[in-house]
């Protein structure tokens, strides 16, 4: 894991990103905040060499404490600046 001082969105940033979608989508204040996806998120890094199995771990790990994936966005592609695999999840309670 790393960048884990990170892992909260600043509430700068989470009242600009909702002013934003406010503005762009006209949300209410609630529906913004409910709609951020990354008010909490963590970073893992892996070699190579290790990416496939280790991320395959770590996401079976986590649905067996009853977490699981949403959504998926895959950043290997070619064109991307970032390179790496974006994985939503979902707490068993929702």
């Amino acid at each position: 894991m790393v960048g884990l001082r990170y892992r909260l969105k600043s509430q700068a940033s989470l009242q600009r990103k909702i002013v934003i979608r406010m503005r762009s989508r006209g949300e209410t204040p609630e529906v913004a905040g409910d709609r951020i996806r990354d008010a909490l998120r963590y970073t893992m890094t892996l070699s190579d060499e290790e990416l496939a199995l280790q991320a395959r771990r770590s996401l079976d790990r986590l649905n067996e404490d009853g977490f699981y994936a949403s959504r998926t966005k895959n950043y290997w592609l070619e064109g991307n600046a970032y390179k790496g695999v974006n994985v939503e999840m979902r707490a068993p309670g929702g």
